[in-house]
């Protein structure tokens, strides 16, 4: 049985017996660990590099990668501000602060030997017939993106990254907070050294 539109890991079951029931468990292994099985997948960014300390003068390099949810993603954000300023009141998720646009980075022109031709196999609504994305990033995937920060005083600071989908949704919205899985913004600390 394959469940579409389901997270890659719960997709595939092989079933032997079917039990009808009313309880909620037997609907979701992980009812009570903050999951939610009627969510569709988030659209988020994490960071896979992000230097602790960067030398005066010197620029940072930063690389991440994002999930593209069911909503797609439009952009890629960072925010870098020192660690001593105070954060914007009444703002949890930060969307008065002065955030910048990371490079997603593009699909490949050959995807590998494990492919015929090394192109993507066509599918509906996702690859052409030239094996490219119709789209990019594809929805349910993983893609990376990058960013080089121009050099910065030295000082501590902290540095955050979102994700906007295509309706214009910043992370970690539109998902309810009470049972949606981690979606929140993440941060990594950074110091700019005198010498």
């Amino acid at each position: 049985m394959i469940v579409p539109d389901a997270y890659g890991f719960k997709s595939i079951k092989w079933i032997q017996q079917i039990f009808l029931t009313n309880q909620y468990q037997a609907n979701d292994t992980y009812a009570e660990q903050n999951n939610d099985i009627d969510s569709k997948m988030k659209t988020y960014a994490r960071f896979l590099h992000c230097p602790k300390t960067v030398k005066n003068g010197e620029p940072i390099p930063i690389t991440g990668v994002a999930q593209t949810g069911m909503s797609g993603l439009a952009k890629i954000q960072y925010w870098l501000h020192p660690a001593d300023d105070a954060l914007p009141k009444g703002d949890r998720y930060f969307t008065t602060a002065n955030w910048q646009e990371a490079q997603i980075l593009t699909p490949k022109k050959e995807w590998g030997g494990e492919f015929l031709d090394n192109k993507l196999p066509e599918i509906p609504h996702q690859i052409d017939a030239d094996g490219q994305p119709k789209s990019w990033p594809l929805a349910n995937t993983i893609t990376h993106w990058a960013t080089l920060i121009a050099p910065v005083e030295p000082g501590r600071y902290q540095l955050r990254c979102r994700t906007i989908d295509r309706n214009g949704i910043a992370q970690p919205m539109p998902r309810p907070f009470q049972k949606s899985g981690g979606n929140a913004i993440q941060m990594e600390e950074i110091e700019v050294t005198k010498s």
